[in-house]
């Protein structure tokens, strides 16, 4: 009787193979249902998603409801089966001092404040940057920022929709849809403690390479940073092609920060 090894061969093959993981089960539980209180003062409409902090806490914010029903930042403290939520802040209706309609995440730094945006309300009526700060169970907010400051056509930007985010030394950096030196394309911009302040640079203003806005035109979304120091993002529309259905982009910085150059987001682009 012949044995054939090949047979053999191919049984140790298989013994050998790691075998592939069980395929995880998830199962939806709800934590928390917005409007649950009288008038959705607990707020309504959460566009943003959460953040967490190293006790469990998440952190959000609603476009709407609220005690002026323009939305609130709010916690959810961890439970067995359910959270607590508590409104941190309720956003006014029609304050100078304030921002309303918030779209964008949020930014939670090692000291437990929280940073955001708002696409409308401040000064100007063109948004905000926020800073919610904790002071024992209260949080008191601090307006970083009134977009449009520097007069029409809102050359500093107008009506962020994204969150921020920040580098090792405290600098904050995000997008407007609009606004900027090149017809209101948008903007990339960074804000940096002054020690009194914050201090609004435009690194770059959308649309600036015409025609058809060829370098990307509104951006919604928010920014990445890598090692480097360089900036990544995407634009709703524009771009170099007839179809101008947005793009992804690199802000690049000079040794100095600056200057920032925007190139073409591909591998072989990259320096």
């Amino acid at each position: 009787m012949c044995f054939d090894f090949r047979i053999l061969a191919l049984l140790l093959i298989a013994l050998t193979l790691p075998r592939a993981a069980a395929a995880a089960t998830y199962s939806e539980q709800v934590i928390y249902k917005f409007c649950s209180q009288n008038n959705c003062t607990d707020g309504f409409d959460p566009f943003s998603g959460v953040v967490t902090d190293a006790a469990g806490n998440l952190y959000g914010t609603t476009l709407d409801g609220g005690t002026a029903s323009v939305g609130v930042v709010y916690a959810l403290a961890p439970g067995n089966t359910a959270r607590n939520q508590s409104v941190l802040h309720n956003f006014c209706f029609n304050c100078s001092s304030d921002g309303k309609s918030t779209f964008g995440n949020l930014l939670l730094d090692a000291k437990g404040n929280l940073y955001g945006t708002t696409q409308d309300g401040g000064a100007k009526s063109d948004g905000v940057v926020f800073e919610l700060t904790p002071n024992g169970s209260a949080w008191t907010e601090t307006i970083l920022y009134n977009f449009c400051s520097q007069g029409l056509p809102c050359v500093d930007g107008s009506q962020p929709h994204a969150g921020l985010i920040m580098d090792a030394a405290g600098n904050l950096y995000g997008t407007t849809s609009n606004g900027g030196s090149a017809g209101g394309g948008g903007t990339v911009f960074e804000l940096t403690p002054n020690g009194s302040g914050w201090t609004e640079t435009v690194l770059y203003s959308f649309c600036t390479v015409t025609p058809g806005c060829a370098d990307g035109l509104n951006p919604q979304a928010g920014l990445v940073m890598d090692a480097a120091g360089n900036l990544y993002g995407t634009t709703s529309t524009g771009g170099p092609l007839a179809s101008a259905y947005g793009l992804v982009f690199e802000l690049s910085p000079n040794a100095q920060k600056t200057e920032w150059t925007d190139e073409p987001s591909t591998p072989s682009a990259r320096k």
